[in-house]
């Protein structure tokens, strides 16, 4: 396979054929990448599962009332603050991004290796990622300050009242969605020119400019198909607790099967996306 070229749905055709062609080299990094991640996220997933009870009792307040509103917004955002500075919530979602990361870059380098007809190995694309992981953690807590930012200051508006906490939390709302666009490539870069992690977001920077549209839109492709995938896998696990009750056994087993089932599917092709975007852009430049 050469760079892919051509406009936004030429890029489609050419992430599905490198997704398609690098397949069985992905498929093993993807099985033990989502069993790995999922288990050390576990801890944290519980904990925050009571941010979703609250978020759930939260849209139930009449909106006509709004110092309840405010109220409950800010025992949601209260618990978010005791979430944030929670040692074990951060090491559990910490750790499962760091996997998630660290086996995305692996798939890119086995990726890579396919789009220039090259021979590669699961232990040397392994390798490959061990070697940037001093870079992935850098990123990884750039990131996570600026997350820890985000809910001080929105902890801090929610005390104004409600109308500075929508002000702000639009704000950071489009703040974070334009800066996922503009460094989504920054672990494409990290693989494939070798350089650290500010010059991987640098890289990123300059690649997307003038093109966050079109970048953007096509990475959303892989996410609705994630979606699509993780619904019917949501379905197919209520289905089982229906027809296996009283057998958790079975239903846990079942469940986990869809989970791995779903993850070698979905979990290469972002990026295959992302390779194919790179490509694309460095030629542009």
């Amino acid at each position: 396979m050469g760079r892919p070229t051509g406009p936004s749905y030429g890029l489609v055709g050419a992430a599905s054929r490198l997704y398609r062609a690098s397949f069985t080299r992905c498929l093993p990094l993807a099985l033990i990448g989502t069993v790995l991640s999922a288990a050390v996220g576990a801890y944290g997933s519980a904990r925050v599962s009571v941010l979703s009870r609250q978020f759930d009792a939260l849209m139930n307040v009449d909106a006509s009332a709004p110092d309840r509103l405010i109220t409950a917004f800010g025992q949601l955002l209260g618990h978010a603050h005791v979430l944030v500075r929670s040692p074990g919530v951060w090491a559990s979602y910490l750790g499962a991004a760091l996997i998630v990361l660290t086996f995305h870059g692996a798939l890119i380098a086995r990726q890579q290796a396919v789009a220039h007809a090259q021979a590669d190995s699961l232990p040397g694309a392994l390798r490959c990622a061990w070697r940037r992981l001093p870079s992935i953690l850098l990123v990884l807590a750039i990131f996570a300050a600026a997350a820890a930012v985000a809910v001080w200051a929105l902890r801090i508006a929610s005390d104004a009242g409600l109308a500075a906490l929508s002000l702000l939390g639009l704000i950071l709302t489009g703040a974070a969605f334009w800066l996922w666009g503009r460094l989504q490539l920054w672990l494409v870069a990290l693989f494939t020119e070798g350089v650290g992690a500010v010059g991987a977001i640098r890289r990123s920077w300059g690649l997307v400019r003038g093109h966050w549209l079109r970048a953007s839109a096509l990475t959303t492709v892989p996410y609705l198909i994630i979606f699509a995938l993780s619904s019917i896998a949501s379905l197919a696990d209520a289905v089982a607790g229906v027809l296996l009750r009283g057998d958790a056994g079975a239903a846990s087993m079942l469940v986990a099967a869809l989970s791995l089932v779903s993850g070698a599917l979905t979990v290469p092709m972002l990026p295959a996306v992302w390779l194919a975007l790179y490509h694309q852009l460095s030629g542009d430049r």
